[in-house]
């Protein structure tokens, strides 16, 4: 019976030994893994997040990462680091890591999402775009910039789904390189810069000696026609003064119009003879009169 008894002591107090360890093991969360990153493409105002967004340069993506504890404890001091790639290229991924200091075994969780351009280009984090969500994905709070480098840390993480908590943060595809060349300005025989995607061959000229003032052809000689107020170019035997002029400013007066006499209708005219009569009828009567009184 003794025996019986020992032997029943030993197995209640081994088994409660285990079960105290075994408890004490289990002093951890456990971070959720799978798909937990994902990519959406905002300037296309997409709203569902993917594994692999399609973008074109100039366009600006936002990568998001769930967080969820397992359990059966809280996650403390819970970290989200992401890796962007570097480099001009068609294709980019990007690498979330997950990790919390009671994470069971000190294991972190990692995902990939990625983004295909259109042309090649480089992608970069844009400055406090990275966002705090809860599990509904309403915004909770801005978090530093670090994620693309030592990465955030966003406190304690509860269990069960209601306690999830989102990470978001935005990155910008570059623009493509905006060239700028000189030109000849057909039109205004001036050298300017434009665009080199604007160059149009029926207004400019890539050869820059177009705008250069061109010499005179011997034999020629530029002057100035009077009549038309004109700058124009002749021969310089047929140069004539009364026809040209070399002072080209001359071409820049304007003709003087002589003012118009006043216009008069039958009447006035028939007036104005008759008033040159009477006078001239009076002026032979008086010299008549004093011929008589001589």
């Amino acid at each position: 019976m003794k025996k019986v008894l020992a032997l029943v002591f030993a197995f209640v107090f081994a088994t409660s030994f285990a079960a105290s360890n075994a408890l004490a093991t289990y002093d951890f969360g456990q971070l959720g893994s799978g798909d937990i990153y994902r990519v959406r493409n905002v300037s296309d105002n997409q709203t569902d997040f993917v594994k692999v967004a399609d973008a074109d340069l100039c366009e600006t993506v936002q990568f998001k990462v769930r967080i969820h504890n397992g359990g059966p404890k809280t996650l403390t001091n819970v970290k989200v680091k992401a890796s962007l790639s570097s480099g001009v290229k068609t294709s980019h991924s990007s690498t979330v890591t997950v990790t919390a200091d009671n994470n069971r075994e000190g294991a972190v969780a990692t995902g990939t999402a990625g983004v295909n351009l259109s042309k090649a280009g480089s992608i970069a984090y844009v400055n406090g775009s990275t966002e705090l969500l809860d599990a509904n994905g309403s915004y909770v709070k801005n978090l530093d910039d670090a994620i693309t480098g030592a990465g955030v840390n966003i406190g304690d993480v509860a269990v069960s789904l209601n306690n999830k908590r989102f990470v978001q943060f935005k990155a910008k595809i570059s623009c493509p390189e905006v060239k700028y060349i000189q030109v000849c300005e057909l039109a205004s025989k001036k050298i300017v810069s434009i665009k080199e995607t604007d160059f149009d061959s029926s207004k400019y000229s890539k050869d820059l000696k177009d705008c250069a003032e061109k010499p005179p052809v011997p034999g020629e000689i530029v002057v100035c026609e009077i009549a038309t107020k004109k700058v124009i170019t002749i021969k310089e035997d047929e140069f004539d003064s009364n026809v040209h002029s070399k002072v080209l400013t001359d071409c820049d007066k304007t003709p003087v119009t002589p003012a118009e006499l006043p216009q008069t209708g039958s009447t006035g005219g028939v007036i104005a003879v008759i008033a040159s009569l009477l006078v001239a009828a009076a002026a032979y009567a008086v010299n008549a009169r004093r011929n008589v009184l001589s």
